[in-house]
């Protein structure tokens, strides 16, 4: 609970208890002005009214930051202002009966408990006035707040989106990888002409594929798994026996993926490790839980590769646009994963 949050414009308590000192005493001058009777009552007024003041403002303001928490208005503008209303008039109503039956106990032991529960009730609608204008402030001002965060945050995750993708794109169409394909494919051409030629077709569909992700946000599991097929065979080709693919991607129509990010964490593991034929790196490729799960075993660089800047916290932040569900991570001494969620179409 942010209780913090009720007295930050305040320096100490001291000030706090001064400023409820004066908003009891205006508060009382205007409703209750036999308060001033005497001292006793003066002090039995305040008490009384500084304990109400202090259960409704932290206490409301308690019910908004655990609804922050548990129903963020991400999650559904309607439902969370519904939420604020419901709460706060329940929780106003219920310790405003509990401060009251407590001071009329205290200081009003000789009134009986039918007079207790009348006088509460007629000043428990004062208090639930007060209480749902609060709500309705705090609900409107929270709403207009959230919209604007939402849009803001919407906006910057475009932004990201359309950087990754450029930044995807561009990775597949830099010199080195034209230069590595090329190189594979002048070799193959002298060598094999059927897998030269069957080279060349899976190069042109990674390419075809390439230029229409950069059109979308997501995109169909299997045409995903299309594109990987024909990407991790350039790389077989280029490295044969040196890396090996154990892939299972068993797909249903109405699963999605964010474009590319299956082979982002491929060309990662590829990137990041070396391999050999007497050590192969091996790549998995699975489901798990209605994830993603890409794994390697690892065998560090003797020397570092030049990054892209297509880091896994880029990746990350794409599919915060889309779910709840979070790109996770593990590493030990000897594997490596990343795991996406997989997003269901509508």
């Amino acid at each position: 609970m942010k209780f913090i949050s009720v007295i930050k414009p305040f320096k100490n308590i001291w000030q706090v208890i001064i400023a409820m000192t004066l908003l009891d005493f205006i508060f009382l001058h205007y409703l209750f002005p036999d308060a001033y009777d005497n001292v006793r009552s003066f002090i039995v007024a305040n008490i009384w009214g500084t304990s109400i003041w202090v259960t409704q403002s932290l206490g409301n303001s308690s019910v908004f930051h655990f609804l922050d928490d548990k129903l963020p208005w991400r999650k559904g503008l309607l439902k969370r202002a519904i939420a604020n209303i419901i709460g706060i008039g329940l929780y106003s109503t219920i310790a405003f009966l509990i401060v009251q039956v407590i001071m009329y106990s205290l200081f009003l032991p000789h009134v009986n408990w039918a007079q207790i529960w009348e006088q509460s009730l007629e000043a428990t609608k004062i208090t639930l006035t007060i209480s749902f204008s609060i709500s309705f402030i705090l609900t409107f001002v929270g709403f207009g707040k959230n919209m604007i965060a939402m849009e803001v945050e919407k906006e910057r995750l475009q932004t990201e989106m359309i950087r990754y993708k450029y930044e995807s794109l561009k990775s597949h169409i830099n010199p080195h990888f034209l230069f590595n394909s090329f190189n594979v494919l002048t070799e193959l051409v002298y060598e094999d002409q059927k897998l030269a030629e069957k080279f060349i077709r899976q190069l042109s569909e990674l390419y075809r594929y390439v230029l229409h992700a950069k059109d979308v946000e997501l995109i169909s599991l299997e045409k995903e798994f299309q594109f990987i097929e024909s990407f991790t065979f350039l790389l077989k080709t280029r490295f044969e026996n040196r890396v090996q693919f154990e892939i299972d991607l068993p797909y249903s129509d109405n699963e999605m993926v964010i474009p590319m990010s299956i082979q982002l964490l491929i060309e990662n593991c590829i990137k990041h490790n070396q391999a050999t034929s007497h050590s192969p790196l091996v790549v998995k490729v699975s489901i798990q839980d209605h994830f993603v799960v890409v794994e390697n075993n690892k065998q560090a660089m003797l020397t570092s590769i030049e990054s892209f800047k297509i880091g896994l916290s880029n990746l990350k932040e794409q599919y915060a646009y889309f779910t709840d569900h979070q790109v996770a991570f593990f590493e030990s001494d000897k594997i490596f994963r990343v795991s996406i969620p997989i997003i269901l179409s509508k």
